[in-house]
């Protein structure tokens, strides 16, 4: 049986760690590797579907750049990755941006931006996705324009055009986006994946860029039980020490 001096020792003990733990410091965050994460790697790389080859993909050796239309011939978009075309275009990082672009009205036509991370997810971290987004004009954010976090392929959170309208005001200006994800049971293990990019059943004619791409992962909040316990009986202790002084 611990006697009420040991049990005290102990408890206080934990108690100062949780306070010195985990109150005034928090969780610490922590970067997840993106190969390329602002597009500055390679010179332009890009995909645009054809009759022949639909659909179109090439590789920057971090992302995949994939280009699809119904009909190719009928405004398919070209993906570009680490292009230097930034006449016009401001509050991007670096030199280069990657983009999609439907030069006219595209037709069942999506031009996507993917990576596979070399990271699983963890259940119960959070993640937040963050990366700068651009278009040429406003009205061409009537397309679908996505921002997907994927686990193995599936994707388990989603940004569209919807919330986009509302936060990009100017035209060929670069905003923030931020995308934030608590990973479950089922997503454990899974690896995690990056896909972005502009597609609709039509596709307004116009260009969406995309730069600074940054994932921070954050781990689960959680204060291990006996810990927990422990600080609220030396709380509960303390009171009754003071009633006791009051009396």
């Amino acid at each position: 049986m611990i006697s009420s001096i040991s049990r005290s020792g102990w408890c206080g003990w934990l108690a100062a760690v949780v306070v010195v733990l985990f109150i005034p410091h928090g969780l610490a965050q922590s970067s997840v590797t993106i190969g390329d994460q602002s597009f500055e790697v390679t010179s332009s790389v890009a995909a645009t579907a054809s009759i022949t080859t639909n659909p179109k993909t090439a590789s920057n050796g971090y992302w995949t750049a994939s280009s699809y239309a119904l009909v190719p011939a009928v405004g398919a978009p070209t993906v570009t990755l680490d292009s230097s075309s930034t006449s016009g275009l401001s509050g991007y990082s670096g030199s280069k941006i990657a983009s999609v672009s439907f030069g006219t009205l595209g037709l069942a036509g999506t031009g996507t931006i993917s990576q596979t991370l070399g990271t699983n997810f963890t259940q119960g971290n959070t993640y937040t996705l963050t990366l700068s987004v651009a278009a040429s004009s406003l009205t061409s954010l009537a397309s679908d324009t996505f921002i997907n976090l994927q686990a193995d392929g599936t994707t388990v959170s989603s940004y569209n055009s919807a919330n986009l309208v509302t936060l990009l005001q100017t035209a060929n200006q670069f905003y923030q986006i931020s995308l934030t994800y608590t990973a479950t049971s089922a997503d454990a293990g899974k690896a995690i994946g990056l896909s972005f990019g502009t597609g609709a059943v039509v596709s307004l004619a116009g260009t969406t860029y995309f730069d600074n791409v940054q994932l921070m992962a954050v781990p689960e909040t959680g204060v291990p039980f006996h810990l927990a316990w422990c600080a609220g009986w030396m709380v509960l202790r303390r009171r009754r020490w003071m009633l006791g002084r009051a009396e």
